[in-house]
């Protein structure tokens, strides 16, 4: 019998691929794996970083970026009040590991004191700053500052499944963008004058007509309440 040697084929920024990995890919029939995923999404995610710099160094004052643009029309979206994408910073985008969306959906607990540190510590890896401050004199106007995160989902995140510990588990992938802003309110417009206002929107993107439309709430509902226990505390 000959026996199967897991052999490692690269690192490309964190993301491991082995053997078993590289012949997901090279099939047209097999479930592509969390490492599947995290590989693609790092690739994407250096591939638009360097493309978006880019574009900034090179962009004149008319011409926005592709990260600005899609800011503008997502913050369009989730707010009927935003209408002056001049004031919308660039988006930070942050492609969440499918092993990490595992990890918090299922090991971690909003009432266990040391994992809601870990939950700080991981809403702050993905640029999430809801930290109240105030404004500075100089920037009494409105301005929005985007971050948005790419979270990869499958049915083995729902909170209720018990055969996450199933390596590569899972039926289905779709994907979940958490589009996070922070509003500088001006003086004299709110209650809430000279504070930066965090905001959360959700957006699920599903081939399989709502097939994993349960798992991504409840993933959604897990990031919401991840941030917002940073913001109390």
């Amino acid at each position: 019998m000959t026996s199967f040697k897991n052999e490692f084929i690269l690192n490309y920024n964190d993301a491991c691929i082995y053997k078993s990995d590289l012949r997901l890919f090279e099939s047209r029939k097999e479930w592509l794996n969390d490492a599947c995923i995290n590989y693609q999404m790092t690739r994407i995610a250096k591939t638009l970083t360097e493309k978006n710099e880019t574009q900034i160094q090179n962009n004149s004052n008319e011409e926005k970026d592709d990260l600005t643009k899609i800011s503008n029309e997502m913050l369009t979206v989730s707010n009927s009040n935003v209408n002056n994408d001049e004031s919308i910073k660039i988006a930070h985008v942050y492609f969440i590991d499918p092993s990490v969306v595992s990890f918090f959906m299922h090991q971690l607990s909003i009432n266990d004191e040391d994992d809601i540190d870990e939950m700080i510590s991981l809403c702050q890896g993905w640029g999430i700053q809801n930290d109240v401050e105030p404004i500075k004199d100089d920037e009494r106007s409105i301005k929005l500052s985007a971050t948005m995160l790419i979270v990869p989902i499958n049915d083995n995140h729902s909170a209720s499944s018990i055969s996450f510990q199933t390596p590569g588990g899972g039926s289905h992938w779709s994907l979940l963008v958490v589009l996070s802003f922070n509003i500088d309110v001006p003086a004299g417009t709110s209650e809430t004058d000279n504070l930066r206002n965090l905001s959360l929107t959700f957006f699920h993107f599903d081939s399989s007509s709502g097939y994993n439309t349960s798992t991504a709430r409840s993933v959604a509902e897990k990031i919401h309440a991840m941030v917002f226990i940073q913001h109390s505390k």
